[in-house]
């Protein structure tokens, strides 16, 4: 879950329960870090320091609760009941969302002296908000859950819960940064892992200001039935008010913005990072993922996929550059975008190996989608030089046709030059014009198209 660099840096926290390494931006942890934050981000706050915690006790009792959830599913007891009446198709639905936001994670594999890959049982990196003295708490001893009986007994609050639970008694987390930091937290966030069998899905069948039936059935109280876990995609009470905390199940003709799910053993939360924030300031750009991240991050990929000769994925890659070369680099990443992204920078596994799984998300089904063909360079002319300033973007576009061409590859020299000079371009602002001493190169490279 975390990279062995990472991980030889940890070192005990004050109160001695539990190991901490600080994440800093050229750890691989800090690029998944941002995306995650990045999808929704809290309104006029960054991220100021990233913690990334170890608790011993904790993370075997969260293995433990992945291995027995997963024995769960084979039994016949733990079959989701709702299946079992009339079918409800806003249930299937929210079934299915459930399912694609799980699928970058499953199958996930318990390592140890006998491995064991965890099909069916799921996990999620989810957000949890709280104070600096709950979130210390909770990497000290863990996630719990306190009882609701103040709530019933007419008191708005007991000190220890933040409400009575409005889908459920139990420990709440959400996929958006922005929701956990702007209604629950004093600038502290804890990333944390999920694990959960199916979930019982909650939906609305009227609404708001009708409160839907599935609150009423699940407020207050522990989990439903024989789930360990309620999901829930949410919609605002009040989508014109930014301000506005209150979010409540979808109907079928609304659509979610975020989502929430809550479980109900401590051993289903293991907290991995914790995110302290700071307010922005008013002069300072927002934090964002651009394009140009995004192709600096596929070069590299470049580099490490080559050394693996994985011929399709090099391919992939260097198509998908050529294709994000023609954006804006300097433009935030659209949402599609920044879930390729999140993917893209899970691609190679702590052992330097090509994650299959991540592998089969990112490249797209031959019989369904065909890679976009990369425009030609310009060809050359007998002009001697164009009048249109010529960018390290068309120099890096160039490069990449290049080495893809079977001339190039054959010529080891020019492949090996080709390539150094493409890997340099990673550091170089790709929207200035070249220097002379790089248009130079660029009008001797691009003689060899035609080879």
């Amino acid at each position: 879950m975390v990279s062995r660099e990472v991980f030889q840096r940890r070192a005990p926290d004050t109160s001695g329960m539990y190991s901490r390494c600080e994440i800093n931006q050229a750890d691989r942890e800090w690029q998944f870090i941002q995306s995650c934050f990045c999808a929704q981000r809290p309104h006029n706050r960054s991220i100021a320091q990233v913690f990334c915690i170890f608790n011993e006790t904790q993370h075997r009792m969260f293995e433990l609760g992945l291995s027995t959830a997963e024995a769960q599913t084979k039994n016949p007891v733990f079959d989701p009941k709702w299946k079992q009446g009339i079918p409800n198709p806003l249930r299937e639905k929210v079934i299915e969302r459930w399912l694609a936001l799980t699928q970058p994670f499953s199958p996930c594999t318990i390592h140890g002296k006998k491995q064991k890959q965890i099909v069916n049982t799921k996990i999620l990196s989810l957000w949890h908000g709280a104070t600096e003295s709950a979130c210390r708490s909770i990497c000290e001893t863990g996630f719990t859950t306190f009882g609701k009986h103040a709530f019933f007994q007419g008191k708005k609050k007991d000190g220890q819960n933040t409400d009575i639970g409005f889908f459920g008694s139990g420990i709440y987390f959400t996929t958006s940064a922005q929701y956990a930091a702007d209604i629950y937290s004093d600038g502290n966030l804890l990333l944390t892992w999920v694990s959960m069998r199916e979930p019982y899905p909650v939906v609305a069948d009227k609404a708001y200001p009708d409160k839907p039936s599935d609150m009423k059935m699940l407020e207050g109280q522990g989990a439903f039935e024989n789930f360990n876990a309620h999901y829930i995609p949410v919609a605002s009470i009040q989508p014109d008010d930014p301000s506005c905390g209150i979010f409540y199940p979808c109907t079928d003709t609304q659509t979610p913005v975020l989502d929430e799910i809550v479980v109900f053993a401590s051993s289903q939360a293991l907290p991995r990072f914790w995110v302290q924030l700071q307010p922005d300031l008013v002069e300072a750009p927002p934090m964002m993922i651009s394009y140009s991240h995004l192709v600096e991050h596929l070069m590299k990929l470049l580099d490490v996929v080559e050394n693996l000769e994985d011929l399709g994925l090099y391919q992939f890659l260097q198509n998908q550059i050529m294709v994000f070369l023609d954006y804006k680099l300097s433009d935030e990443l659209a949402q599609d975008d920044l879930e390729f992204y999140g993917r893209a920078v899970k691609l190679i596994d702590q052992d330097g190996k090509v994650d299959i799984t991540i592998r089969d998300e990112l490249m797209p089904k031959k019989d369904t989608v065909e890679l976009a063909s990369p425009s030609p360079a310009t060809p050359p002319t007998d002009e001697p030089v164009v009048s249109v300033a010529i960018t390290y973007k068309n120099l890096l576009k160039l490069l990449l046709q290049l080495l893809d061409k079977p001339a190039v590859q054959q010529d080891l020299e020019s492949h090996q030059k080709f390539k150094q000079k493409s890997t340099a371009l990673i550091a170089c602002d790709l929207g200035q014009p070249l220097n002379p001493e790089d248009e130079a190169f660029y009008n001797t490279a691009i003689t060899h198209l035609s080879k």
